[in-house]
Order: structure tokens, then sequence, then C-alpha cells
């Protein structure tokens, strides 16, 4: 939640890094709480939501507390959150009975099963153990025998009987494998020509059973269910001043728990009681360039889409020569949709020509894609598809056809989002402005200041139906505004955190630099998101490889000023912002712990109040109002290298997360505050909403570029698109 110094940290970082983990189980021990998760997040107990909606009782909420470590200049704090974990209350075996149901022979269900399941985080509620799920070993079952350490050989059927009291009840089941991410490492280093002791990691997985193991988080299905996101959001989306006065009252308990604070003593850390308080800044808000007008973004949420439906794009592509695809039984919604369409481009002063009509038989997807092929020419610019329901199998088969074969851009708009007339407006002015992007349209620019200037955007993606790779997304500007991008995927073993092809994928986007503008860019910045949390020297090493391309392109005496920053969107600070009748202040509270008395009671926490709260005899709340900071706050940190923490959207439900920014490297001369400055501009340029976003806009393109290649694609996209937004 906020950082709490827990006092000087007078030895070496990895003897830091051991003492947070002594200080996380011994406040875990001494408040009888468990840990749930891989990332060892304590819980205290289900909230039930359970209601009329069948739904509803398929899944319990976790509420906790989650604790991680940051390393300053010669400190440490731990860094306290309130969390939540969704546990479902079917088991793997369920999930993998419903898929078997709905497929026709067993090849299909299993290739369906380990899409849904492989990579995903299950719980063993007979040790409240979190697991990924890396493989389905179809060839074992219950009733397979392994060695123990005594020598002594038994079947799971048996472990699971001696060891947890577990009776298993289908001894036919698959086994789910997971591997240690140590493992995972070391078979790559040996496949890499490491070590033959390293390899032999490989073989010691952990086998779990699928009818004792249960999913978490939230899947598909949940999201599109009304009942159920808003029964979760009710009981995660806690306000900034409950959430702070929530954690300030453990964190009280915390330093007046006798055997807790004996402990500490005698590792000479000190919890302090107080919210650790911060000076912030605000950054303008941010002028919004159309084609004949300009308009700024709100100052309380960051966003224009409201004011910028009737202005002119910044630089649209006629649509003229273009396709619709639809079942024959839906032809008014098609007709409608296309008359829509026109309407919306009169609006924004788009031109949009009437398309060629393909009406469908039926809506499988070889259908669509007979349709596709039998209709396909050389002038075409778009095909649009309006599909049924969101089967996932005929969406990847029409992506993948459009971005390998076709080298045409597509558009899948679903049949309901056209039939509500009360939104079917807004549904097509977006898909007129997706449309215009992957035709290579510009909607609206910022001003930068930074002529000669190319951003890269990199994320990877792990989320792919292969557990053994992962994809990198690269996204870089080729214009002098950063609102047209050279995109690229590179396909990778998985868990891999550098990018061993970013000498390659920075070359070819130097070179579309170059034929766009005239000339090489005098600088790049970087901005790397999605590396984990256990990545080391991978800044480094692709610094240096990136160092080897600009050698490769440029002259000896011309190379590129190079700024490097590391993205953080999934951080576990926050920042609230402190109001008072005469002052102003960013503030990040305390760690914050359970109270013993709260563990007492036998009961489990109120579905109202998940989180025990202080007793009426606690101090009457302070009269300084807490609430989110607003977009643009910059909370800057004094260590060294240079980061800092930005805000930069707004939220009307919960607090906000911001996004953090360390600069690893930096030879461009910037100051600091036009880095922040730099960085929160760079939000602004998203094409898919019209508001400012967590992070800047080329990761977020990078991120989409991954995950369509990964989930849908399954290979490199046509060189084609490669200077076209098509993954929107």
């Amino acid at each position: 939640m906020g950082h709490k110094h827990l006092g000087r940290a007078h030895f070496r970082t990895d003897r830091a890094i051991h003492l947070s983990g002594y200080v996380r189980t011994t406040i875990t021990n001494d408040f009888n709480f468990g840990s749930i998760g891989v990332d060892r997040k304590i819980q205290i107990g289900p909230v039930l939501l359970c209601s009329a909606s069948h739904a509803l009782s398929r899944f319990e909420l976790w509420p906790g507390y989650s604790m991680h470590v940051i390393r300053g200049s010669g400190n440490m704090a731990v860094v306290t959150d309130i969390t939540h974990k969704v546990l479902r209350t079917e088991t793997v075996l369920d999930t993998l009975r419903r898929i078997r149901e709905q497929c026709r022979d067993k090849n299909t269900a299993r290739q369906m099963s380990q899409r849904a399941l492989l990579g995903q985080v299950v719980v063993t509620r007979y040790n409240n153990r979190a697991y990924h799920i890396d493989k389905i070993d179809w060839q074992m079952s219950p009733l397979n025998t392994f060695q123990r350490n005594d020598g002594t050989t038994m079947t799971f059927q048996q472990y699971y009987a001696t060891m947890y009291n577990r009776t298993i009840t289908n001894l036919t089941q698959p086994l789910l494998v997971h591997y240690h991410k140590r493992d995972k490492n070391a078979a790559r280093r040996s496949h890499q020509g490491g070590s033959g002791k390293e390899a032999v990691r490989e073989a010691s997985p952990i086998y779990l059973i699928p009818e004792l193991t249960h999913l978490t988080g939230i899947s598909d299905s949940m999201r599109k269910d009304g009942a159920v996101m808003k029964a979760i959001s009710t009981q995660t989306r806690i306000s900034p001043e409950s959430r702070k006065n929530i954690l300030e009252f453990f964190i009280k308990e915390v330093a007046t728990h006798p055997e807790t604070q004996g402990q500490f003593s005698s590792w000479g850390v000190d919890v302090h009681d107080r919210v650790h308080e911060v000076t912030g800044s605000l950054l303008s808000p941010e002028e919004v360039q159309f084609q004949k007008n300009a308009i700024r973004s709100n100052s309380l949420t960051a966003e224009w889409g409201s004011s910028s439906r009737n202005h002119a794009l910044m630089r649209s592509v006629p649509l003229r020569v273009w396709q619709v695809l639809f079942c024959k039984d839906h032809e008014e919604q098609a007709l409608s949709f296309v008359h829509n369409m026109q309407k919306v481009g009169r609006l924004i002063k788009l031109v949009i020509s009437p398309p060629q009509l393909v009406p469908l038989t039926n809506d499988d997807a070889g259908t669509y894609m007979a349709a596709i092929a039998k209709n396909i020419r050389e002038d075409l610019q778009c095909i649009v598809c309006i599909l049924p329901n969101a089967k996932r199998d005929r969406y990847d088969a029409i992506k993948r056809m459009h971005s390998r074969e076709l080298h045409v851009p597509s558009q899948c708009v679903l049949l309901k989002s056209l039939t509500d007339q009360r939104t079917v407006m807004s549904v097509c002015h977006k898909i007129a402005l997706q449309i215009t992007c992957k035709l290579g349209g510009e909607l609206w620019r910022v001003k930068l200041n930074v002529a000669g200037t190319m951003v890269v955007g990199i994320d990877i993606c792990q989320n792919v139906p292969k557990p053994t790779q992962s994809v990198a997304g690269f996204c870089a500007s080729t214009n002098q505004h950063c609102t047209q991008y050279y995109s690229t995927v590179v396909f990778q073993e998985a868990n891999q955190d550098k990018i061993a092809a970013i000498g390659t994928c920075i070359t070819a986007a130097l070179e579309r630099f170059k034929h766009s503008n005239g000339h090489l860019p005098e600088a790049v910045i970087v901005y790397r998101d999605g590396l984990s949390d256990s990545a080391a020297n991978v800044e480094r090493d692709e610094i240096h490889l990136l160092y080897q391309a600009f050698g490769m392109v440029y002259e000896p005496t011309t190379t590129p000023r190079l700024t490097y920053i590391t993205v953080k969107k999934r951080v576990h600070t926050r920042i609230f912002h402190t109001k008072s009748s005469s002052t102003s202040s960013a503030s990040v509270p305390s760690p914050a712990y359970p109270s013993p008395s709260s563990l007492a009671s036998p009961l489990l926490p109120s579905p109202s109040s998940p989180f025990p709260v202080p007793s009426l005899s606690s101090p009457a709340p302070s009269p300084v109002s807490i609430c989110n900071p607003a977009p643009g706050t910059v909370v800057s940190s004094h260590d060294a290298p240079f980061n800092f923490f930005l805000v930069s959207q707004s939220t009307q439900q919960g607090t906000i997360m911001p996004g953090h920014y360390l600069v690893v490297h930096d030879t461009s001369g910037m100051s600091p505050l036009h880095i922040q400055q730099f960085t929160y501009k760079m939000c602004h340029l998203y094409y898919n909403w019209p508001g400012t976003i967590r992070v800047p806009a080329p990761c977020q393109y990078a991120q989409k570029a991954a995950f369509l290649a990964g989930q849908s694609i399954h290979s490199q996209p046509t060189h084609t698109l490669a200077d076209k937004l098509y993954f929107l």
C-alpha cells in the first residue's frame, strides 16, 4: 500500500531480502494467518457472495494483505496493500468434464482443455498452496506410482489419503504438472548448452490432482456476467479513505503487539505508526489537437471523448473499398450498421463509401473463411465481420487469415453490440476510429517538443496457448508526432525476460523511421514493460544489444542518444491525496496488518465488511480528507537511479494505481521534469480510448500486438501490416 521504513539496513542486500521474509512470516504466524498464492499474499478467509444468481455460488472471494519489499538507498521498506483472491468452488476436474461434454471427440476436448488450463493458477485447499499449470499429463492417473524420499513407492491415491486425508473418487483423471521456476530456468539453460546437473531438475515436477485443485481468478464467462462483476467490485473497490484507515489501524496493532515487537526488536527493526508523507507535483492538463481545433483534456478525468465526437480527425483515410460479412438472418442489422457508420463518418469528416455486402448461409468459421477468400480483391481496404457470438475459434481463424495470408486489416463486431439503440452510435463511432487506425490514419495529437526522436514500447505476453512460449511485442514511432508506428513480435521461450532479438527489431524500426522522415532519429526513448520482479541484468543486456544495433546502422560519430526506462503498471504502492482547509500533500500510507482480535472469532468476515475496522473507542477520523490524486500527479524518488510514480488516469470507484518508471540509462540530457512530462504526454496517444491510459501508448500497442499474435495468429504477422495498428 505505502512505504513503511522498517529501519536502517546495515547489511548486504540479500540479507535485507531474507529479513523481509522473516518479517512477513512473523506477522503471519503471530496473527494466525495463512498465505495463499505464488506471491505470498496473507489471506483472512472467504467472503461468500451467495445470492439467487447461480454464478455467484460458484466462487469465493478471499480478502487479505500483500507484502512486498522495496530496496532504497540504505533503507528497506515493506509495502503492504489490501488484496483479494478469487477462488472458484468448482474443481479443475469439473472444468475438464464440462469441456469434454462440449466437444465431439477426445482429441478436441484435450486441445480445448489445454488451451483453457495451461498457464492458469490453481489452489490446493488441503495446504493452501498456489501453483501454475505447466502441463496436463494425459498418460498418468491417480493410480500411477512414484518414489518417495525414503525410497518407498506408493500411488498418488494412497499419498493424498495418507498425507492429507483426501479421498480421490475419479481414478482415471489425468494429472496436472507444475514445475518450480528454478526448474524452468535450469531446463532453459540446459537446452542452451548448460550443465547436465541442471537438466535433471526438469524431471522433478509436482503432480496435482484435478479433483483436489481449484482455479483462481476471474474467467471470461464471469467477466460477461454483470451480477458477478458487480458483486466482486462491491468488495474489491475500496475507497482511498477506507483503504488508508483499515491499513493504518492494523499497523498500529502490529506496532503494539508484544510478541511481534519483541521479535522485531531483536532484529533492530522499528515499525513506525504514522503515514509516510511525501511531496508530489501536478503536471498541467494536455491540449489534444484535432484537424481544425484543439480541446483541453478534463483536469479531473483526463478524458475528452464526449467533447470530441464532432471534431474532424487529424488525418483521415477515406474508406472506399470495404466489405461487410454477416449471416443472412442478420441482414437488417447489417444494413443498419452501414447506415450508422456513414452517419458517424459525416460527423468526424471521414469518407465512408457503401460497402460490398456479403451474406452468409451460416456462422461456421469455414463459411466465413470461404466467403473471405472468394471475395478478396487487390484494392480491398478492410473487411468487417459481424459475428453472432464470441466463439473463439472463429475469431482466431479470421484474424489468422487476414494477418498471415490476405494482408488486409479486419474488424470483428459482435451482433449484440449493434442491437442496443441507446449505444449503437457510440459503438459505430469507436469502430470507425479503429478502422481509421488500421488504415494508417491519425485521430489526434499532443504537443511533444521532441523532434527527431523515436519512441519505443516493449512488452511481453506470457499468456499463450503453448506453455513453452511467450511473445514479445515491439512498437516504435515512425513520425515526429509519435502517432505512426512500426510493430513486430518475437516468439521466444516462456518466462524469458530478455528479448534476444531486440537488436533486429530496433534495426528494422530505424530503417522505417528513415524511410518516413528522410533521416535516422537523433534520440531513442525506450519504455520497457513486461519485466518480472525477479529479472536480473535484463536491462543491461538489452541496452548493450541496442548499442550494437546502433553501431550497424549509424556512423561512429552519430550514435543516437538513448533513454531506457522500465515500466511497471502492476505496482503495490498506492498514492493518496490529502486535502484540508490549509494544506494539501501527497500521502503514502503505512503498511498495515490484520488485528489479532479479528481472528479470535470463528465467524468469517461479514460480506458487507470483509476487513476488521477500528472499534468505537478508536480515535475519531482526522478532518483531513483522503482522495485519489488527480491525473498528472507525480511523486519522485531521491534514490539512484532516478525513478518516479505517475498517476496518469482517474477512477470514480476504488483507489487509483500509479505507474512506476525507473530511468535505467539516459544520455538524452533531458531533465527529470522533462522526462516526467514527456511520459505523461505519451499516455494521451493510445487511439483505442479518448483519454489517458496507465502506461505510454507504445507500451500498450506492444502489448496488444503480442497478445493478438500469441492468442490468435500464432506466428509473425505479414510485414505489410507492420506500419498499421492492425491489432486494435
